[in-house]
């Protein structure tokens, strides 16, 4: 344990795990909702990497739906097959004072098996540092404050996020990306996705490639059209799409698109994915991941693998000339859906 209350900021604490030095509890706090949801990432990959419960040691709890007493007795309970259990705890700055004070005595009790992460769930003010629950986390490791980043540490994060997408970016592009998109990271990860979607198999993306890609200022985007099919929404898919090809897109990119989507959604339905590992895979807003994992249980394995199947031959159609791209896609399109019937006899 360590005394006193300073905070740490994430690339403080980002070089404290590079060096090995993981702890056992920790509270995450501050505005930059993306970066603390990369943090949790690394966090739970490391606290569960020798895990084979099947997610049977993980807890997620909201401190505006769950009492002191439910999250101490999963606290207290011993992992199964696994050398830690891990609880997640948001929204921790709705406890009242008298639940503050429960969770700061238990944590005093804490068996060496257990692994908490605190989500403050608002922003930082100084006299935080003086609640007691924060004073009983303190004593493990300091709260880690997630502030937005200034300009350079935005483009540096860019170009070690392009990493992820096995891309690399030029220099010029992440400036020129920063500039019309701003420092917020969210913002900055979904335009470095599209970028890595624009330029294919290729491994760089330049700075022409983020000028084309950018934005999507049109009326419709291709990721609208992707999460209309998701919701199986048949009409909004059709509308959106004729309003994508009337606007220029390529038919062949939004196959691609679709059908890399759909592979996403067939792995995501694996029994040990979390709301948390999808809201990181999906790029989603806090709030999002329950309705997200809602609408993909409305597919099952068959649907989807037939999607996959509808997309390679509406391919072969539109390249060989047989349907033009509206049909072969709007058939892909109520295919996914259900629909077809509504199109055709329509």
């Amino acid at each position: 344990m360590r005394s006193g209350s300073p905070t740490l900021k994430w690339d403080d604490l980002s070089r404290l795990w590079q060096q090995g030095k993981w702890g056992s509890v920790y509270l995450f706090a501050g505005q930059e909702d993306f970066l603390i949801e990369e943090a949790l990432t690394r966090l739970m990959t490391h606290w569960l990497a020798d895990d084979n419960s099947n997610g049977l040691n993980r807890d997620r709890f909201d401190a505006e739906m769950h009492k002191s007493s439910q999250i101490l007795d999963a606290a207290q309970t011993m992992p199964f097959l696994s050398p830690a259990r891990v609880i997640q705890i948001d929204q921790a700055a709705e406890f009242s004072a008298e639940e503050q004070r429960q969770l700061a005595e238990g944590l005093a009790q804490l068996s060496p098996q257990t692994r908490i992460v605190f989500i403050w769930g608002r922003e930082w003010k100084g006299k935080d540092a003086s609640s007691p629950l924060v004073q009983a986390i303190s004593a493990y490791e300091p709260p880690v404050i997630f502030w937005p980043l200034f300009p350079e540490a935005a483009r540096t994060w860019l170009l070690q996020r392009a990493r992820f997408y096995k891309k690399t970016l030029a220099p010029d592009a992440a400036a020129w990306l920063l500039q019309e998109s701003g420092e917020g990271l969210r913002q900055l990860d979904q335009e470095l996705q599209k970028c890595a979607l624009f330029v294919n198999e290729r491994p760089e993306i330049e700075l022409s490639d983020v000028q084309s890609s950018f934005g999507y200022g049109k009326a419709s985007s291709p990721y609208e059209w992707i999460d209309a099919i998701r919701r199986k929404n048949a009409a909004q898919c059709v509308t959106i799409l004729r309003d994508l090809l009337d606007e220029g897109e390529e038919p062949i990119r939004l196959l691609a698109l679709l059908s890399r989507s759909a592979r996403d959604w067939l792995s995501a339905r694996h029994p040990r994915e979390t709301a948390m590992s999808l809201s990181m895979r999906f790029h989603l807003r806090r709030g999002q991941e329950n309705a997200f994992m809602q609408e993909l249980r409305r597919w099952s394995e068959d649907e989807l693998s037939t999607g996959l199947h509808q997309c390679v031959l509406a391919d072969q159609r539109i390249k060989s000339g047989r349907e033009t791209a509206e049909i072969a896609l709007t058939g892909v399109c109520l295919s996914f859906c259900g629909a077809e019937g509504s199109y055709f006899n329509g």
